[in-house]
């Protein structure tokens, strides 16, 4: 029985990692990056004014981002705050080079038995594609497009370089965008001073920032802070009694 699983689950990959090349090729053709007047420079840090790169009706990504933003440094990001998004939204970002087969794969299997989408299979590469490139539409077009831009993204830009991005422009609720605002709206301090059990709680809050928003329900976004603690002692980035000190 385990042999087959094993078989079904390697002919699952080969041909999921098959349909997405193809699905990207194809794409690559058929919708070019021109509708979204994206114009890719050199790989410099994105937030270099002097080498714009274009988002939709040429807004520049870098004016976007200091419009909603109190811009932070990768440097000044505490090792553990990287580590509990990466354990909450990504725990292969180092390891692929945009999107995760085993992650696709798992999400597909976790769909499937709960009968439902409760699961994205997103990498932080494909959330940052999304969220400054394109929208939220529920949309095969839109997926491949994010696809497709991830792994730019990923060519064009180092790990650190795209952690920097993803932490400075994500949503935190509350009218929050970026790590630096969140940690100044929910524990009055600067990202450079957040403690472990803050970074795990502000990694837990995008999952659903309406529903864990700490101030208006403070018991789920405990419980979802502790989920986040407990896959960061999973990927060995805590010890089990430094969680044990976390309760």
């Amino acid at each position: 029985m385990g042999i087959i699983k094993r078989i079904l689950k390697i002919t699952l990959t080969v041909m999921l990692t098959i349909t997405i090349v193809f699905l990207l090729t194809y794409l690559s053709i058929v919708l070019p990056f021109s509708p979204y007047y994206i114009n890719w420079e050199e790989p410099v840090p994105i937030y270099d004014k002097n080498r714009p790169i274009y988002i939709v009706e040429e807004v520049l990504i870098r004016e976007y981002l200091e419009n909603k933003i109190i811009f932070m440094q990768y440097d000044n990001i505490p090792e553990q705050l990287i580590n509990a998004f990466i354990a909450a939204e990504d725990n292969r970002f180092f390891k692929h080079r945009g999107f995760d087969i085993k992650g696709i794969l798992r999400a597909l299997t976790v769909n499937v038995k709960k009968r439902d989408i409760v699961q994205g299979g997103s990498t932080i590469s494909q959330q940052l594609a999304r969220n400054l490139f394109l929208n939220h539409e529920q949309t095969v077009q839109r997926k491949l497009l994010e696809l497709v831009i991830a792994i730019e993204l990923e060519r064009r830009f180092t790990k650190e370089e795209i952690l920097e991005m993803y932490l400075n422009q994500i949503y935190f609720g509350n009218g929050n965008y970026g790590i630096e605002r969140a940690a100044l709206k929910y524990f009055n301090t600067s990202t450079p001073n957040l403690t472990l059990e803050q970074g795990a709680m502000l990694a837990a809050i995008i999952k659903a920032p309406n529903l864990y928003n700490p101030i208006v329900n403070p018991q789920l976004a405990i419980e979802q802070q502790q989920i986040v603690l407990r896959q960061m002692t999973v990927m060995g980035f805590i010890s089990e009694e430094v969680l044990t000190a976390t309760d």
